[in-house]
């Protein structure tokens, strides 16, 4: 039984991560033309992918020691809960 749990926990954290990549991956395309409306240029495009790239760089040490402090299961679900609520509101944010 706990063989079965353990699986099931991994296909849920597997689904996650799965889902958070498609989140991110389905933006990118779009950056060049969200930065084309706004009035930038490729060197904004390039700022845009290079400080989400800094600041996971930054800030990864810093959630895996506030996890190493709290346990797992609070950054894990404050994570999800972030990411979720970011996903449902980019429609909105890039309609207004």
């Amino acid at each position: 039984m706990k063989v079965v749990a353990q699986r099931r926990s991994l296909a849920i954290i597997w689904i996650t991560i799965l889902i958070d990549l498609m989140g991110l991956t389905i933006i990118i395309p779009f950056v060049n033309d969200f930065v084309d409306e706004l009035g930038g240029d490729e060197q904004t495009v390039g700022l845009l992918h290079g400080s989400y790239a800094a600041m996971q760089l930054f800030f990864a040490p810093v959630c895996g020691r506030i996890s190493d402090r709290s346990g797992r299961r609070f950054p894990s679900s404050a994570r999800c809960r972030s990411s979720t609520s970011d996903t449902f509101s980019s429609p909105w944010a890039a309609a207004g």
